[in-house]
């Protein structure tokens, strides 16, 4: 086995995160990664703790980017709702709790939305933005029941063997 084998230089580090040597740098002062040093000169750090640094800091991006998009539907939802009235205008029930209305009367309210002249605005923002409550484009958003589609009915963050019935 090499004796360089699963470190990393500074730069090559920077190269792997994108982000310039001197933040490596600020990484290293900061005891955010360990420092090996080969023949007392070049500093080497472990190529698993960069990769951890990295994957946090592309997630960190994905969650800035979703941020972002939401950002920028409601802003084209506002400006939509400055030149015409959305279908639920002073309806209160759209932000109700879906468990106190009955199933008949919730799909009442969606044909309302699917009437709607702003529900693809709507809708573009719900799902960008994921609210924490009320109907946005024919669906309840609660913050105990919301699940993305992608989890197949579990909760975020909830793992496949700890899904509830």
């Amino acid at each position: 086995m090499s004796e360089r084998e699963g470190l990393l230089t500074t730069a090559e580090a920077a190269k792997l995160t994108g982000r310039a040597t001197n933040t490596v740098m600020r990484w290293i002062r900061r005891g955010e990664l360990e420092v090996a040093r080969m023949d007392g000169r070049q500093q080497m750090v472990r190529q698993s703790d960069v990769q951890v640094i990295a994957r946090r800091l592309q997630e960190a991006e994905l969650l800035r980017v979703g941020q972002s998009r939401a950002a920028e539907q409601y802003a084209a939802l506002t400006e939509a709702l400055t030149e015409q009235d959305p279908a639920c205008l002073g309806n209160e029930w759209f932000t109700f709790d879906p468990d106190d209305l009955d199933t008949d009367f919730r799909g009442e309210l969606a044909k309302i939305c699917d009437r709607c002249p702003l529900f693809d605005l709507c809708r573009a923002f719900a799902v960008a933005e994921h609210p924490a409550g009320g109907m946005w484009a024919g669906h309840y958003y609660t913050p105990k029941t919301w699940t993305r589609p992608d989890l197949r009915g579990r909760r975020p963050g909830q793992k496949r063997e700890e899904t509830t019935p």
